[in-house]
Formats: structure tokens, C-alpha cells, sequence
């Protein structure tokens, strides 16, 4: 979440270490209604194992500990709070013996510059060409 938001990014979502908490054993049968572990599924026989009250505390616990070790690797950057970090305060290890902060490894946007491609840096012109909303 740190990364992330040093990034850039106005919020993190993850669903991943939920699921690990509720029991997920990664069946990877989400989409077939038959999560052998009843956590994805409608039907009542499957879910009979999906115990709320049980799991509950688990996915509290799990989400309380990640809240309290974001704080901690924000508080280890000296930040006062999230609003604060940035890609200075991120080191990434670029091989054995090159470690750098992110905003020496990425290229940053100035606000607003991909509105327009008069605007978008020479880096990104190309990528601005092949860009279509009607495709993927």
C-alpha cells in the first residue's frame, strides 16, 4: 500500500489477503459456484463451512494488523501520515548492487498532461497514438 501510494495513487484496494483470511485455499473455481471452501458460492451445502461468526475475528485481525503496519512503515519514512508519502521515501533494488527511490527509477506526469496529445510528453507519444477506449 506504501508503494502504491507513493506512486500516485489516491487509494489501494485488496481483496487477496481477505479471502486468505476467510479460509481461501485458492481453488480457483471463484466463477463455477462450487468454492470448495464455500466463500463464492449461493449454494447452501457449500457454504455451510462459511461460519461468520468464526471468521469474522480472523478478518478483523488480518485487517487491523495491515492498518497497523502501514502506519508503522509510514511512520518509519518520517511522514506524518499517508497524505505525505511520496516517491522519494520508496527504495527499490534495481539489481544486486543499485538501490534508488522511485522517483529516480519512473518517469512522473505533470498533472493533467494526457488531457491532450499536444501535451503528452515525447516518452509517451507513441503509447498516446495506440490508445483506443473502444478496445482493450
Amino acid at each position: 500500500m506504501v508503494r502504491t501510494l507513493a506512486l500516485g495513487a489516491d487509494l489501494c484496494n485488496s481483496a487477496r489477503g481477505m479471502m486468505f483470511a476467510l479460509g481461501c485455499i485458492q481453488a480457483r473455481r471463484c466463477n463455477t459456484n462450487s468454492c470448495p471452501v464455500g466463500i463464492t458460492t449461493h449454494a447452501p451445502w457449500r457454504n455451510q463451512g462459511l461460519v461468520v461468526a468464526d471468521k469474522a475475528s480472523r478478518v478483523a485481525r488480518y485487517h487491523g494488523d495491515t492498518i497497523e503496519s502501514f502506519i508503522e512503515l509510514i511512520a518509519s519514512t518520517g511522514c506524518a501520515g499517508p497524505e505525505e508519502i511520496g516517491p522519494q521515501h520508496v527504495l527499490r533494488r534495481l539489481d544486486a548492487a543499485n538501490i534508488r527511490p522511485l522517483h529516480q527509477v519512473y518517469e512522473y506526469l505533470t498533472a493533467d498532461c494526457l488531457l491532450s496529445a499536444d501535451s503528452v510528453s515525447e516518452k509517451w507519444v507513441d503509447p498516446w497514438e495506440r490508445a483506443d477506449a473502444n478496445r482493450f
